[in-house]
Formats: C-alpha cells, sequence, structure tokens
C-alpha cells in the first residue's frame, strides 16, 4: 500500500507500477524530492534510470552535480561485476553530513529488492564508491 502511494504520489513517473515491479531506487529518491517540494525539470531522454542522472540531469536549471555530499541532496554511483564492466546504477537520498564526513543516506531497493533502508557509510565507503552528488534547488 505504501508504494502505491507513492507512485500516486510521483504519478508512476518510471513506469515501474506499470511493469509490476518492487519498490525502486529512483521513485523513492523521487519521492523523498516531492516531500521538500522539488520538481526535475527533465529532459525528454530516457531512460531515467539510476547512474544516468548525473548526466541527464547536469545541464538542467536547478540541478547541480557537485563532488561532496550535502544533505538534502542525491547520491548516485554505478555497481561494477568482477569483471569491472558496468552492471548497474544505484541512487540514494543524503539525509545527513557528520562532521567526521560520514553521511546518512535512505534508499530503496537495497540491499533487497523493493525495500527500504537507512544506513552511515564513512568517508572512506562512499569515497570508493566514485559517486556523483545531485543538489537540488
Amino acid at each position: 500500500p505504501t508504494t502505491v502511494r507513492l507512485r500516486a504520489l510521483i504519478q508512476d513517473e518510471f513506469g515501474a507500477g506499470e511493469m509490476g515491479l518492487p519498490l525502486q531506487a529512483e521513485e523513492y529518491v523521487l519521492y523523498k524530492l516531492y516531500r521538500k517540494e522539488l520538481r526535475i525539470a527533465w529532459p525528454l531522454v530516457r531512460p531515467r534510470t539510476p547512474g544516468t542522472w548525473h548526466e541527464i540531469l547536469n545541464t538542467t536549471p536547478g540541478v547541480a552535480v557537485a563532488s561532496e555530499p550535502k544533505a538534502g541532496s542525491v547520491m548516485e554511483f554505478l555497481v561494477f561485476d568482477e569483471m569491472g564492466k558496468e552492471s548497474w546504477g544505484h541512487i540514494a537520498y543524503i539525509e545527513a553530513v557528520f562532521p567526521d564526513e560520514s553521511i546518512q543516506i535512505s534508499e530503496a531497493n537495497w540491499p533487497d529488492d523493493g525495500r527500504y533502508n537507512e544506513r552511515v557509510l564513512v568517508k572512506e565507503e562512499w569515497q570508493a564508491l566514485n559517486p556523483f552528488f545531485l543538489i537540488f534547488s
């Protein structure tokens, strides 16, 4: 029921509800932005999957791509297979940045399909992911 309400709020922007998929990371992050009354002026580019947002939105007004985390921003990173080939991307919402530069994130679809999760990443952990940080205004 919660996923159905979330998808209604974001108007099933990514079509995951229509496809019958569990809650996706990009849906959760878009929901978090909506809750802050932030809307993305998406260009026509598709797909809008995690791992592509920093490329799609890098010239969009109101969006900045940064190399350092900020509370309220979005962290995006790519996951690679054992051969070093890009497998997929992930996206999470940064709830807090602490004085020691660790970050608290909230996310969906990590580590299990469709599940909501919160975790703290120490600086070395998030840096090892080579993330992009998207700051919305």
